[in-house]
């Protein structure tokens, strides 16, 4: 029941263009990491500068936004002529409707954030930065946001 229903959950968004905007998050954050330069100082990490200045930009002001605008998207058609009722007066549970459109919007996020770490490593490579050397440290903090 549930995969049917994140099946039709997913041929809602389908055509839509919640596509378009798993981008827009990272562009910005690699636009303000890219301008960001680090102190000219020696033995300063620019890995870390850079995760110091694109991070609090993707998560405190973007991230929110993005799942806001992700949740209306996956809502819209409910909110549009009474379909809440339409889909209640269905056979299925209320938690299955509502885990199937947490899911969606959780896989967007998730999309959303590989698209940063992205980024995140396309942007240090332009500004040849160096090698990734905390590596282990960036996917431990990753996998926590």
């Amino acid at each position: 029941m549930l995969l049917s229903l994140l099946s039709s959950e997913f041929l809602k968004i389908r055509k839509t263009k919640v596509w378009l905007l798993l981008f827009v998050s990272p562009i910005l954050a690699g636009v303000i990491g890219s301008t960001a330069s680090p102190p000219m100082e020696e033995g300063t990490n620019g890995w870390a500068f850079l995760f110091m200045v694109m991070v609090p930009v993707h998560s405190l002001l973007l991230l929110p936004l993005m799942v806001s605008v992700f949740s209306g998207f996956i809502c819209r058609y409910e909110h549009q002529n009474g379909g809440w009722r339409r889909l209640f007066s269905m056979p299925v549970s209320r938690q299955k409707v509502y885990a199937a459109k947490f899911l969606i919007v959780y896989g967007l996020v998730v999309l959303n954030q590989m698209m940063f770490s992205g980024a995140f490593v396309l942007v240090g490579a332009i500004k040849e930065i160096g090698e990734l050397y905390h590596l282990n440290w960036y996917l431990n903090a990753w996998l926590v946001a």
